[in-house]
């Protein structure tokens, strides 16, 4: 790693730590990351207004990003504490951008329940397939509910793959994370987050001041985001090998009431269809 940041940046490195594909790198006296990047980060850092995020170190010629174990590289300075993120953090950091980029969460929300009904059928714990098809049916309601609204009418923003309430800053302001998407995206994941896994983080006087600073499609959006349960299903594997997470699911109950809540929240200033199974509870 010391020649690879020699030979392309013309830096020397004093300490190296490694996370996962990962390299933070001590330079002098700051901090740099060496992560995975897709080339259409290029369009990315047109957008990034706020001085926190990392700044892009180009190469000795002028090349944004490097060939290095069979991926694209980039080296950034990193521009920020290291802490975890709060909600604050989301609501003040989003960035407009002027892209028109249709939204795939219809497509991509089918294709994963059709992948996890497939892998269902190699697994033998009835407790797992008995949580698994009630979070499927809450994944089809979502997606049923994104078909009756218009996504062309909102904005689009700067957002991340996946954050929570242990996302740090320093990964929170790392381009090679950014995706363009709604704002909802960031909001919605870190309140089910906090939710599931942390719940001295969760506040819904937090998530209804968030929802006024929407725009009346963005909180028929956010509703399906809070339906749609990633914290399931982005644990799948590990659920399949290692037997549910009680946690997550002795709270079912609990967080059906949060969405009717929200959903009730939303519908004193804002048209949504009914969600009867939620609802007429």
């Amino acid at each position: 790693m010391r020649n690879i940041i020699k030979y392309y940046y013309d830096l020397d490195i004093t300490r190296i730590r490694q996370v996962k594909e990962k390299f933070y790198l001590n330079i002098g006296n700051d901090l740099y990351v060496f992560c995975p990047c897709e080339e259409t980060v290029k369009n990315i850092l047109n957008y990034l207004y706020n001085e926190q995020y990392h700044q892009l170190i180009l190469t000795k010629n002028k090349s944004m990003v490097i060939s290095f174990n069979d991926m694209f590289y980039a080296l950034f300075k990193v521009n920020t504490v290291d802490r975890r993120i709060n909600i604050s953090d989301i609501l003040n950091n989003q960035a407009i951008t002027n892209e028109n980029v249709k939204s795939r969460w219809i497509e991509l929300w089918s294709l994963c329940v059709d992948e996890i009904e497939f892998q269902l059928g190699e697994v033998k714990n009835s407790d797992i397939h008995v949580y698994a098809y009630y979070y499927i049916g809450l994944a089809e309601n979502a997606i049923q509910l994104l078909k009756t609204f218009d996504f062309n009418s909102v904005p689009v923003f700067l957002a991340h793959r996946r954050v929570g309430y242990n996302t740090r800053l320093i990964d929170f302001y790392n381009p090679c994370d950014l995706i363009l998407d709604t704002k909802v995206r960031d909001i919605a994941e870190y309140y089910k987050d906090c939710f599931f896994y942390n719940d001295t983080s969760f506040s819904m006087q937090n998530i209804y001041k968030s929802i006024d600073l929407m725009t009346t499609d963005e909180r028929k959006l956010f509703i399906a985001r809070m339906m749609y349960p990633t914290y399931f299903f982005d644990r799948f594997e590990e659920f399949k090998n290692n037997g549910i997470d009680l946690k997550l699911v002795s709270n079912v109950d609990k967080y059906e009431k949060i969405l009717i809540d929200i959903i009730n929240y939303i519908k004193k200033t804002t048209y949504i269809h009914d969600i009867d199974w939620l609802i007429n509870q």
